[in-house]
């Protein structure tokens, strides 16, 4: 079965009050690696017309032939005043080596799949994307269980209705527990989205078994504890 993928990205759909931002971030970069730097990306909502002030993350990828350490962190300093001039849920930037690009499946998915190219020349991928749900699910699923090292504390603090956790490690971990969910709900569905809300959606439609703790981390997602 071929995949439908909901919400694509374009260009077109960034709001115009960001791209001075964008602009901004990718002069950072241009300063920090010259012509190491290939192209920057953005990924997520406000690459798919869905920003939402206070709420939508800012989330911004270099890929770069070389990186040395610290500029990563260079560049995260430089752009930090972004954060509180925009209201930006969550400032996201990162820096990927094409190689190291070039090894990981799952990450060339979300970048060619989930972003588009606001600076430079775009990647263009060594892995095919995956053309079924089988194949995308398996690829995701390994993904996020090698990153889930955080989700055990939370999950646990859930079940005992405890809240001994700092809201961001809520945040992150409720978005990748609700996306182990969404794997199950691609094998039934064939969609796949990048939208929280239409995620949550998917899987209570589609695996009812876990529908109240799906829905129970998408409102922990959008509102975490503070205790």
């Amino acid at each position: 079965m071929s995949i439908h993928i909901e919400g694509r990205v374009s260009s077109d759909l960034i709001p115009v009050r960001l791209k001075p931002a964008i602009a901004r971030v990718a002069d950072m970069y241009k300063e920090t690696f010259g012509s190491r730097l290939q192209s920057v990306y953005l990924l997520g909502g406000i690459a798919r017309g869905e920003f939402r002030p206070g709420s939508s993350d800012f989330d911004i990828r270099a890929i770069v032939t070389k990186k040395e350490e610290g500029e990563k962190e260079r560049v995260d300093q430089m752009a930090a005043p972004l954060k509180t001039e925009l209201d930006f849920g969550k400032m996201e930037l990162d820096v990927y080596t094409v190689d190291g690009l070039n090894k990981r499946n799952w990450l060339q998915f979300y970048v060619l799949v989930d972003g588009v190219c606001v600076w430079g020349k775009p990647y263009s991928g060594t892995f095919p994307l995956p053309t079924n749900k089988e194949a995308l699910a398996r690829m995701l699923a390994s993904h996020l269980l090698e990153h889930s090292e955080r989700m055990p504390k939370t999950l646990e603090a859930i079940k005992e209705g405890t809240e001994q956790a700092d809201p961001e490690m809520w945040r992150t971990s409720a978005k990748r527990a609700m996306r182990l969910g969404n794997t199950i709900s691609i094998l039934k569905s064939g969609q796949y989205t990048q939208n929280s809300d239409k995620m949550a959606e998917l899987v209570i439609r589609y695996v009812p078994e876990i529908s109240e703790p799906i829905a129970k981390l998408n409102e922990y997602r959008k509102n975490p504890p503070t205790g």
